[in-house]
């Protein structure tokens, strides 16, 4: 019988946690598109469209990679730097386009 591997053993925990987070992060992106066209609220800081977009696609890589992650179809190491470079890309580019904004006035 062979010793069971552990990236197997939470791979399932993991892909799931990932998908949950990415799931979030889509919807966030969906309702500030809905809060900024359909509705009255102002807002003081508003990012891009092409942001929320951006952020959207990103999201729906990532719950794609958590799937692939689920059915055991990618290794620990490729989907922890393919998450972490998403995530990553996503918060800078926040980051700098809200300073900007914040910045020009």
């Amino acid at each position: 019988m062979k010793p069971a591997n552990p990236n197997h053993r939470y791979g399932r925990l993991i892909g799931l946690l990932m998908i949950s987070g990415n799931v979030y992060w889509l919807g966030i992106s969906l309702f500030l598109f809905y809060q900024y066209h359909f509705t009255t609220i102002l807002f003081v800081v508003r990012l891009p469209d092409w942001l929320l977009a951006l952020h959207a696609g990103m999201s729906i890589a990532g719950i794609l990679l958590g799937l692939l992650i689920v059915n055991r179809r990618i290794r620990f190491i490729k989907w922890s730097i393919l998450e972490l470079v998403l995530v990553s890309i996503g918060i800078v580019i926040e980051v700098l386009v809200v300073s900007s904004v914040l910045w020009d006035g």
